[in-house]
């Protein structure tokens, strides 16, 4: 049974109807809306990039440094759109928020540079490659950070040699840049039979190549290490053998 003070929710309402939880709290502090509203917005949530946007939403996440790089993606995502909204306040925030991410990055890349931390490339790297992925729209500047992203691990290689992490970022790294063949010889160098880490890089060749059938059968040499792989690879297996 529907409580009577949220009847407000299953009625026409004429009056103000505030957007966002801050917006909400306002009107309530002022008298303009009921505490409802502001027990609604604040306690309700909807994707980031589901029209309208919520910029109050948006800018509280922004305000994490912190973010992982699957959320600035989606922030740069859905900034690139609202750059180019006709409302000249939106399109302003959104410009600054671009700014704020790519700001981060870059602050951190030159305190990286300046370290004497050992293997500091290999992190370095990692920024880049991130970069690369955040301007996927835009193919100079994401080959731009591609390829300092393998300048530094190819130092790297030379200099200490790449470990398992720094070796898969590389194979991204090159076949993002569309280089398979490289790929797969720097891949080789480092390749162990039979472990699950290797082949789901050496799975990863086969498909930017559209070499399914390879795809399948070195799939099927990774269902021997259900055990081993982790939420990802599972996922892969799930799809590809239906297991």
């Amino acid at each position: 049974m529907t409580l009577p003070a949220f009847d407000i929710f299953r009625r026409p309402r004429d009056g103000y109807m505030p957007p966002t939880a801050g917006s909400a709290l306002r009107a309530f502090a002022a008298g303009l809306a009921p505490k409802e509203i502001f027990i609604y917005r604040a306690t309700s949530a909807k994707p980031l990039d589901e029209e309208p946007v919520d910029l109050e939403a948006i800018e509280r996440i922004l305000s994490r440094p912190d973010l992982d790089v699957e959320t600035n993606i989606l922030l740069m995502q859905l900034f690139q759109r609202l750059v180019k909204n006709h409302d000249s306040e939106v399109a302003l925030f959104a410009a600054e928020s671009i700014n704020t991410i790519e700001n981060r990055y870059n602050q951190n890349i030159e305190v990286l540079k300046k370290s004497s931390l050992p293997r500091h490339e290999g992190q370095l790297a990692r920024l880049y490659y991130e970069l690369s992925r955040l301007h996927g729209e835009s193919l100079s500047l994401k080959n731009f950070y591609l390829r300092e992203a393998f300048s530094y691990l190819n130092a790297l290689q030379k200099s200490e040699g790449l470990e398992r992490e720094e070796l898969a970022l590389l194979v991204h790294v090159l076949l993002d840049l569309n280089l398979e063949d490289h790929a797969e010889h720097s891949l080789h160098k480092f390749t162990r039979e039979e472990d699950p880490f290797f082949l789901m890089l050496q799975a990863q060749i086969h498909f930017k190549r559209r070499a399914f059938i390879r795809v399948l059968q070195v799939c099927t040499e990774l269902s021997q290490f259900l055990d081993e792989l982790d939420e990802a690879g599972r996922l892969v297996l799930a799809t590809w053998l239906e297991i």
